[in-house]
């Protein structure tokens, strides 16, 4: 089995070390955007079957095509850097009203584009299709 090549900027030594879970993720490729229309599309590289509304992909290495080696090192992981929640309860006689509000930030979670990314593109040109976006 041949090992892969990896570019300088897909390199691990000096970055963290990526959780267990989404080691073999961690390398990702860069969305820069959407499609607006089919001009846009062919003045692009992009993958196979691209059509507008579909995820623009940043050509790391300027070589006219999206590919493996375009994937950049993420040295962010699936795990929060905050997590936090507001909690609002107000009480008067037999009238009780609570909110929670939750969120979380500094996380990122990698879409495999092989199979989750076709599925929001799915999804988004669905949502066009029918007006809703």
């Amino acid at each position: 089995m041949k090992c892969p090549v990896y570019l300088l900027y897909q390199q691990i030594t000096g970055h963290p070390v990526p959780d267990v879970e989404n080691a073999q993720y961690r390398l990702c490729y860069e969305a820069i955007g959407v499609f607006k229309d089919e001009a846009q599309v062919n003045s692009l590289p992009h993958w196979y079957g691209a059509r507008p509304g579909d995820i623009i992909f940043k050509d790391v290495n300027a070589d006219g095509k999206i590919d493996g080696l375009d994937r950049i090192r993420s040295e962010r992981s699936n795990i929060p850097a905050f997590n936090g929640n507001l909690k609002f309860d107000v009480q008067y006689k037999q009238f009780d009203f609570a909110i929670l509000l939750q969120g979380f930030t500094g996380s990122e979670k990698y879409l495999n584009p092989l199979c989750r990314v076709k599925m929001v593109i799915s999804i988004i040109n669905m949502l066009k299709t029918v007006g809703l976006q």
